[in-house]
């Protein structure tokens, strides 16, 4: 379960930091947190301090609903024949194989037959 740290806490873990004293593995296992949980704390701050946050917040995409205009449903659609379109090809394929394998005309079984006619008559 994720734990909120105190105030304190995390302007000693940012402080030194910014010292350059050590890196977020060391500090990690100073204040036993984990090592992402620093450097997730320490990204944070330096982000609000120079304002980035804001910046970001303001830049960050906003999902929109495309149903309204049609682009969800027509690219659906699209997707949905392609699909179809590739299913035909492979079963023609899958068709002209087994047409192949299915041939008596052709294959071993008729070079076969040729061979034993040609023994029978020595």
């Amino acid at each position: 379960m994720a734990q909120r740290l105190e105030n304190w806490l995390k302007s000693a873990i940012i402080s030194e930091y910014r010292q350059g004293e050590n890196g977020y593995k060391a500090l990690a296992r100073k204040y036993h947190l984990p090592r992402d949980s620093v450097r997730s704390l320490v990204l944070r701050a330096s982000a609000e301090r120079s304002g980035e946050s804001a910046r970001l917040a303001a830049e960050k995409p906003q999902m929109s609903s495309n149903t309204e205009d049609g682009k969800d449903k027509e690219y659906y659609q699209t997707a949905a024949a392609c699909w179809k379109n590739y299913a035909k090809l492979l079963e023609a394929e899958i068709d002209g194989k087994n047409k192949k394998t299915e041939d008596p005309g052709s294959g071993a079984d008729s070079q076969g037959e040729s061979e034993d006619e040609d023994e029978e008559g020595l």
